[in-house]
């Protein structure tokens, strides 16, 4: 699910009064590496489907209802069941996930290059795919589910993630892509990967290999999926648009380059996204003509 920068908050944004959202900073020994933790209760929309837009980075999420998790292929609705709790990886463009299994989640939103330093798997094994984390992590994954679901209220199960993060052996970033990443994230609309691997003093083909490895996904398509995020960030900020004047501050040759990197990632328009509510964020309703039953089911591998 989507999550908040920083704080500890009761959010304003339910639909429902009985719904509530909590986020927690990551404790000091995390820094640079997970950028929040996050937990949902008694989510309950009106919609079957949500929509999960790129934002490339990895994710924890656990059910704490119990269950698998179910992830869908947005243009064939095919379904991908996993085990709780999963890891996701960067995603290339968006994926559905089915809101019944929301009510009860919480989860881990890395930082870039965080998931290779805590998980110890490299990201780009990871991408465009929902993995098991008892897969990569062996059975102590269970305990920690339980240690979740039994905590006293929403504080301490945060707390108790913060802390169960804390015990495992972290490795470094190699150092260009960690001044990459920052770079990137800082400019996403003036920024080129060869001026980067120049910087580094690295072939173009190193950087890539390096930044691949450690974030899940090339330079080039981090440096569009920022871009598009700095344009969703636009969008939220505001009401209406001049596309063009948009498409040009945030690093889009014109409008419809904007148009087009939009669909690719959303499959919608800037105008369909910005006509719906602010508070989707990363994650947005999946129209209801869409929400048909999807009959095959894949258990991932």
């Amino acid at each position: 699910m989507a999550h908040a920068a920083e704080g500890f908050l009761l959010p304003q944004v339910n639909r429902d009064a009985a719904q509530s959202y909590h986020t927690l900073p990551p404790g000091a020994a995390l820094h640079g590496i997970v950028e929040a933790l996050w937990l949902y209760e008694s989510y309950s929309p009106p919609h079957c489907f949500e929509r999960v837009l790129p934002s490339g980075t990895v994710e924890i999420v656990f059910n704490l209802a119990g269950g698998d998790m179910r992830c869908y292929d947005p243009e064939t609705m095919r379904c991908v069941q996993v085990r709780s709790p999963i890891v996701t990886g960067v995603h290339r463009r968006h994926f559905v996930i089915d809101t019944e299994q929301q009510r009860s989640i919480m989860g881990v939103g890395f930082s870039p290059a965080g998931a290779w330093r805590w998980l110890g798997v490299p990201p780009d094994e990871l991408a465009d795919r929902h993995v098991e984390l008892e897969a990569l992590l062996g059975p102590a994954v269970r305990q920690w589910e339980e240690i979740l679901r039994d905590a006293g209220g929403p504080r301490q199960r945060l707390e108790r993630l913060n802390a169960i993060l804390e015990r495992n052996r972290l490795r470094e970033a190699h150092p260009a892509v960690e001044w990459a990443v920052e770079q990137i994230c800082g400019y996403p609309s003036d920024i080129r990967v060869d001026h980067l691997a120049e910087e580094c003093q690295l072939s173009a083909r190193r950087f890539s290999h390096l930044f691949t490895r450690q974030v899940g996904i090339a330079p080039k398509g981090f440096i569009r999926i920022r871009r598009f995020q700095a344009a969703l960030a636009e969008i939220r900020k505001r009401g209406s648009f001049d596309w063009s004047a948009l498409a040009v501050s945030t690093g889009f040759a014109d409008q419809s380059h904007l148009i087009r990197e939009f669909k690719a990632f959303t499959g919608l328009t800037p105008n369909a996204y910005a006509a719906m509510h602010r508070s989707w964020g990363k994650h947005v309703p999946r129209a209801e003509q869409d929400q048909i039953c999807p009959l095959v089911v894949d258990p991932a591998g």
